[in-house]
This record gives structure tokens, C-alpha cells and sequence, in this order.
């Protein structure tokens, strides 16, 4: 069968953008991507699903997502829904520490969040009181603002301001435990089982055998409920972790073993067909979709 190419490694193409989301359309499958993102539920939102666990989400709840962790939110169908997401590169923050007009000090007691402590001693979300909530929506919204009148500057200022304002959020906030959640849609069942036996490979009946439920039934659903199939779906799982391993780094051959392919011809021929591209292009085009403006001198 021949699949539309379509990937769950989903770049956003930009150093930074910020949405502001009002329309109740449920993401059937996670995706993850080289840059970080923030996500603000203003209402509707119900769960988040970062790197295989879940973890519950109520109105104003601001959740952080790390570069390269597969995600999705899960969302009250039929519900009024509303939230903020901002995507950035940490090429932005990284740049903003190396300025010599910060200062050695000021760089050690790192101004903004330690984005590589999200999930590990800092949280994934954090609630906000009805003060904060409005000082974010204010920040957000000036930040929006800016990026579509394209004053570059100004966006940048304002993302600044934005990581501040969450680095005080955050910075006596430990780290919670993720809920113990089973979700309620077979197709998420599927994906979280996917999550937990990864890198090895899962056949069809070994999910269903695993979740006790019966496999015709299960494709059928899975289908219905995302539009592919559960075999389409593990394919594209692993493609997007072989696309997270090339973009750290690792080689054709090392990412094909890891990601449990026959061969790097397997790999590579797996690759192009579903993706459209090759993984040696991946590899050398990865970092090219930045636009001009954010690009450093």
C-alpha cells in the first residue's frame, strides 16, 4: 500500500513561533521536534502525553516540552478550548547567554529556565494563580503581536520577558511524578504501548495480545480513529526516533542498528519511501530552514 509521506518528526521550519489556538481540533498522532515549546491551556485542554507517560492538564496549566520528546495534547472534544503554544530553538537562548554584555555572573545564575532540567528535577507543568495567568496571556499576546508585524526585535525582547516571567514560576517547583493514567481511546493505548517497548520492534498482534483486546477490532478503531494503520503508524514511530538520532548525530549505520532495521539499505529504503527524502539528506539539510532574520551574523 502507498502511504501519503508524512512524518512525525515535525520541524517547525522557524527559530521561534507563537500560536494562539482556539479551535477544537484533536491531534490524532504525537510528533516531536528540534525545538522546545510552551503550552499554555487557557481551557479544554484535558491531557498531555510527553514521552510515552500522561499527565493531566487544567485551565492554566503551563506545560514545557523538551526538544526531540514525542508529545500530543489530548483535548475535551466539544469543549470550548483556547491555549497559547510557542516553539523555539535554544540556538535563541544559547545565543542570548554568549552576549559579553550579559556578564560571566549573570550567565551562572542562568536567567532563564534550565530547559535540560525539564522532566528531570524541574516539572513538565506548573499551575498558575489568577495574577500570573493574566501577566502570561499580556506576555504572550504582545509576543504574538510582535511576530506577525514581523518586528523581529520585538519578539525577541518579548520571548525574553516570556522566559523570565516562567523562570520565576518555576524555580521553586520540583518535579511530579506522572500521573497514573490510562487513557480511554484505543488509538492512545496503542501509542503509549508503542512508547514503552521502543527501540525494539512490536508486530500488530503483540500490541493487541498485550492490551487484551481483539486485533481486527483494534486495527479497525486505531484507523478510524487516526486515519492510518497501527503498521503505518510503528513505521513512522521509528523513522521519526532514526530522524532524532541523526539530528544528534549518530551515524546511517549506528541509527539503522538502534532503530532495529535489517541493514542501512532496509533503513534508508524504509526511509525514503515513507518520507519522501533520504537519511543522508536529512542529515546534511537539518539545520537549513532557519529563516535570515534569526540567523546569527
Amino acid at each position: 500500500m502507498q502511504y501519503k509521506k508524512f512524518s512525525l518528526f515535525q520541524n517547525c521550519g522557524s527559530q521561534f513561533l507563537i500560536a494562539h489556538n482556539t479551535n477544537n481540533k484533536v491531534p490524532t498522532v504525537p510528533h516531536l521536534h528540534s525545538q522546545f515549546e510552551i503550552y499554555y491551556n487557557i481551557c479544554g485542554g484535558e491531557y498531555y502525553f510527553i514521552d510515552g507517560h500522561f499527565i493531566s492538564v487544567k485551565p492554566h496549566d503551563l506545560v514545557i516540552i523538551p526538544k526531540l520528546q514525542i508529545h500530543k495534547a489530548l483535548l475535551k472534544i466539544n469543549t470550548e478550548y483556547e491555549s497559547y503554544v510557542v516553539n523555539f530553538d535554544e540556538y535563541i537562548i544559547n545565543t542570548l547567554l554568549n552576549m559579553t554584555v550579559i556578564g560571566e555572573a549573570s550567565r551562572r545564575n542562568y536567567p532563564f529556565i534550565d530547559l535540560s532540567q525539564i522532566g528531570k528535577t524541574l516539572p513538565y507543568k506548573i499551575h498558575l494563580n489568577m495574577a500570573q495567568h493574566e501577566k502570561a496571556i499580556k506576555l504572550f499576546e504582545e509576543c504574538r503581536l510582535a511576530e506577525q508585524s514581523s518586528e523581529h526585535l520585538v519578539t525577541i525582547i518579548k520571548f525574553i520577558e516570556i522566559m523570565m516571567f516562567f523562570n520565576n514560576c518555576f524555580k521553586n517547583a520540583s518535579a511530579e511524578k506522572f500521573d497514573n493514567f490510562v487513557p480511554e481511546s484505543w488509538a492512545n493505548k496503542v501509542m503509549q504501548f508503542v512508547e514503552e517497548h521502543l527501540p525494539e520492534y512490536v508486530s500488530v498482534a503483540q500490541i493487541a495480545d498485550g492490551l487484551f483486546v481483539n486485533r481486527t477490532y483494534l486495527t479497525e478503531t486505531f484507523k478510524e480513529e487516526t486515519g492510518m494503520t497501527i503498521h503505518h503508524y510503528i513505521t513512522l514511530r521509528r523513522l521519526a526516533e532514526s530522524q532524532k538520532m541523526l539530528y544528534e548525530g549518530l551515524s546511517i549505520k549506528e541509527t539503522a542498528t538502534k532503530c532495529g532495521f535489517k541493514n542501512t539499505s532496509h533503513f534508508t529504503k524504509t526511509f525514503r519511501q515513507n518520507l519522501g527524502f533520504t537519511p543522508s539528506y536529512f542529515q546534511k539539510n537539518r539545520s537549513d530552514s532557519y529563516p535570515s532574520e534569526f540567523r546569527q551574523p
